[in-house]
């Protein structure tokens, strides 16, 4: 009797000696885990770790954390094994949906012995698990659920126990704790990343020459920031209900550079979008656009439009595509607005002092147009008073009504050129690229040019700056110019329009300025010495039928652009006209 006391009791102590090393195990295991997760700085890394260290604890095949998208309430897999890696990326399941969903909805552990018997689950997978028992865990923290630890295909082939569960939870709650640690060390290094940044772009838009290096500066800063694979600039021209694409940045293909011209007309919906919080048709509208122009991936998972304000006003939109993000956060977003807000305002800026010297200039030209009024006007006194002397001289009374009536045709031609001139809302310069004012120009006069056999060869340089000009203005300059190469090449020919970069020449103000140079080349007739240096006066001409005031009108438009026009000829080979344009 006392030999089977004595034996039920070591019986007893044995199993729960094995129990208390099973504990003791199990403690070590959650000892080591915390210390380990613990010492993880970098989410993905603690996520794979806290997969391997669940997988081995519990002796599982398969295991895999899912965190929870607030934005979209769904779970994916964010660090798996076991799984293969196209199964892990495409797992996208909504609160509430499956195993997984199930947790999260009622936040609470959840042992599935057999899930093929389980009325609330349906196996859609089979071919994912060796054994019909699974364990899900809510990684929870204060009471907010960040995701779920999924643990199956127990190497023993048996299924999981209670025992198991409760050792997953306690392992799921530091690991909860752990990833939220982490999350916010990394919610804090990026705001000093974002607080760099918005140092380092401060720091050199004060102190890069010229607006395209600025606005650079700018979109490299977002794109380290935010992970935007390509962005986009557009300004808002209220007059023409249209946007133009100021600059692109993209960040698969290294292009990083001004695209004026690209303009989208909108329509009244798009309006009505463009000045509203969802912008849904106006994205997909300018997205495809982008596609249509090659600076755009069809293939994007996420294309949205934000409003650029200065001073309370729209300035345009800024747009931002990614192949990974879904979605755009609130801080990102602001981020984003305050960084683009400097782009804005430095364009602002530049296109401000850029009107206010055109302004100056325009007045210069404005007062230059007016001392040439005083030459007609002395002409018309002149004749007045020796007409009242004799008036009664048939002849000279007629010769001298004409030539006042000729006169006062000049008069009317320069004060017309003068209110030109003198209005200040005639003159709206925009950054263009001036190639694309030259196409215009061109299409123009193709029917000219191909009446006169006159073969066109366009040679324009690469990457070439926009520049400030007002597009009308400067495309009536080039039209006069193409216009007199066609009438001076009579029996055919040859015109070759180049574009390159001067440096090194001086401004008006004598300073240091570099400027696009287009130049016009003729096989034509070319000009005679004597004729050179008055091919620019009002009314001099050398064809039969002609005003004289096309190249007149086009030197004061450039002079008033603060540009230059510079001639070459020589007589039975040629001319070039270099339109110069300053950067």
């Amino acid at each position: 009797m006392a030999d089977e006391k004595y034996q039920s009791l070591l019986e007893e102590l044995t199993e729960k000696n094995i129990k208390l090393r099973t504990k003791l195990r199990e403690l070590d295991s959650l000892y080591r885990a915390s210390k380990l997760m613990t010492s993880m700085q970098h989410l993905d890394h603690l996520l794979n770790g806290i997969v391997k260290l669940a997988a081995r604890v519990l002796q599982a095949k398969t295991a895999s954390v899912m965190l929870l998208d607030e934005a979209t309430n769904e779970l994916r897999i964010v660090a798996s094994k076991g799984l293969g890696a196209m199964t892990a990326k495409k797992v996208r399941m909504k609160v509430g949906e499956g195993i997984a969903g199930y947790v999260v909805e009622y936040a609470k552990p959840l042992l599935v012995k057999n899930v093929e018997k389980d009325s609330r689950f349906r196996r859609l997978n089979r071919e994912r698990y060796e054994t019909k028992s699974l364990i899900s865990v809510p990684l929870e923290t204060q009471g907010k659920i960040l995701g779920v630890l999924n643990l199956n295909n127990k190497r023993s082939g048996r299924p999981f126990t209670a025992a198991d569960l409760r050792l997953l939870t306690a392992f799921a709650a530091q690991a909860a704790v752990a990833v939220d640690n982490v999350h916010l060390l990394e919610q804090n290094h990026r705001k000093i990343q974002e607080l760099s940044v918005l140092y380092e772009i401060a720091k050199n838009v004060g102190t890069v020459d010229g607006l395209k290096t600025a606005v650079e500066h700018i979109f490299d800063g977002i794109c380290q920031v935010v992970e935007i694979d390509c962005c986009y600039w557009f300004l808002w021209e209220e007059r023409y209900r249209r946007i133009s694409l100021a600059f692109a940045k993209l960040g698969g293909s290294p292009i990083s550079k001004w695209l004026e011209g690209r303009e989208i007309y909108l329509s009244d919906s798009s309006l009505d979008q463009l000045k509203g919080p969802r912008k849904n048709q106006l994205n997909e509208t300018i997205k495809r656009s982008l596609v249509d122009w090659g600076l755009c991936d069809p293939h994007l998972s996420l294309f949205d439009s934000f409003d650029i304000l200065v001073r309370g006003k729209l300035h345009g939109l800024f747009c931002a595509g990614s192949t990974t993000l879904k979605n755009i956060t609130e801080s990102e977003l602001r981020l984003m607005s305050i960084i683009i807000s400097q782009a804005a305002s430095l364009y602002e800026q530049h296109s401000a002092l850029s009107n206010a010297a055109h302004m100056m200039t325009m007045s210069k030209v404005a007062s230059e147009i007016a001392h040439d009024l005083r030459h007609p006007l002395t002409n018309i006194k002149g004749i007045l008073q020796v007409l009242q002397t004799k008036w009664y001289d048939r002849d000279f009374r007629e010769e001298s009504l004409q030539l006042i009536h000729q006169e006062i045709y000049r008069l009317t031609d320069l004060t017309k050129e003068l209110v030109r001139f003198s209005n200040p809302n005639r003159f709206q310069v925009k950054l263009r690229d001036i190639h694309l004012i030259l196409d215009r120009a061109l299409n123009l006069v193709k029917h000219d040019l191909s009446r006169g056999k006159i073969e066109l060869c366009r040679n324009y340089g690469h990457d070439l700056t926009p520049v400030y000009v007002d597009e009308s203005e400067i495309l009536e300059v080039f039209l006069n110019i193409l216009l007199n190469s066609v009438e001076s090449m009579l029996d055919g020919g040859k015109l070759t329009i180049k574009t390159d970069l001067r440096d090194h020449l001086k401004d008006e103000s004598g300073l240091p300025q570099t400027f696009l140079r287009i130049n016009f080349t003729d096989t034509g007739t070319g000009i005679a010495p004597e004729f050179r240096d008055r091919i620019f006066e009002r009314y001099f001409t050398t064809k039969e039928v002609g005003t004289g005031l096309g190249l007149s009108i086009a030197n004061r438009i450039v002079a008033a652009h603060r540009g230059f026009i510079e001639v070459h000829s020589v007589p039975g080979k040629g001319s070039t006209f270099s339109v110069h344009l300053p950067i």
